[in-house]
């Protein structure tokens, strides 16, 4: 997730650098202080969607920009969750209930 937020950060000071916007005119501008705005800007703070979309207003650019060709990766056990879904998709609810069964029973046993 802080690889998440880091883009997001990178994303806001090359913007804001494009606009010729300092830390201090975009701090003052939506309230914060520019220690603030660094913060987020290498990744270390995780900014609310309030505070981006003011971001947004200031730098005059859609509050998706900060999302755009974002990749979010899940953690490892999420990937397997995942992958079972995928594989279980297709199987009726009987054959799910089966399947629910084995991977109840194995997690009982540890």
């Amino acid at each position: 997730m802080d690889k998440f937020y880091k883009n997001i950060g990178e994303k806001v000071r090359k913007i804001r650098k494009k606009k010729n916007i300092s830390q201090e005119e975009l701090a003052w501008k939506i309230g914060k202080s520019p220690n603030f705005i660094g913060l987020i800007e290498r990744g270390k703070k995780r900014p609310s969607i309030e505070t981006l979309r003011k971001i947004s207003r200031v730098l005059n650019v859609p509050l998706k920009t900060f999302f755009e060709e974002l990749q979010y990766s899940l953690p490892e056990e999420d990937i397997f969750i995942e992958k079972i879904r995928f594989l279980l998709k297709d199987t009726s609810e009987k054959d799910k209930k089966v399947v629910y069964q084995v991977i109840k029973s194995i997690l009982k046993k540890k």
